[in-house]
């Protein structure tokens, strides 16, 4: 569970193409249910930018549908020099510039958890297989679904 209110995270991504939409799907999940402050972005980061600076955190999360090459719900955390190098592919070619300005402008850490999608296709749902990642990344963050196994 994330427990330092430092910490900013972005959901990202169009909901009405399929997968692009885990960002703003578990955004809108995570808020009110962490020590930090979530912001659904969807297709517009950048239009968040000012309200980012204001909250100068520590470390930003950057939540986005990411083509890595991988089955469908595959996650990986990058930095902005994985994700410039690599030729990841997160349907939004300004992803690396969107990170390099939020470090230079806040001194914070930015981290992209991207998250491999099925299909990205205009009117599509999200994929049953991306949705149990985007799931199980929420019971892991909010600390929902942690089950204590007793010795007896």
């Amino acid at each position: 569970m994330i427990k330092n209110s430092n910490v900013v995270i972005l959901g990202i991504g169009n909901p009405d193409r399929g997968d692009d939409g885990v960002g703003p799907y578990l955004a809108k999940r995570l808020t009110g249910r962490l020590d930090a402050e979530v912001i659904n972005c969807e297709e517009i980061p950048e239009s968040y930018t000012g309200v980012i600076r204001k909250l100068q955190p520590d470390t930003i999360m950057i939540l986005d549908a990411v083509c890595m090459g991988e089955k469908p719900g595959a996650i990986a955390v990058l930095t902005r020099q994985e994700v410039s190098t690599t030729g990841y592919s997160t349907h939004n070619a300004s992803i690396g510039l969107l990170m390099k300005y939020l470090e230079e402008e806040t001194g914070a850490e930015v981290l992209l958890l991207g998250i491999q999608p099925g299909n990205t296709s205009y009117g599509s749902p999200m994929t049953p297989r991306v949705r149990e990642t985007a799931d199980t990344l929420y019971s892991m963050m909010t600390g929902e679904g942690a089950k204590c196994l007793s010795a007896n």
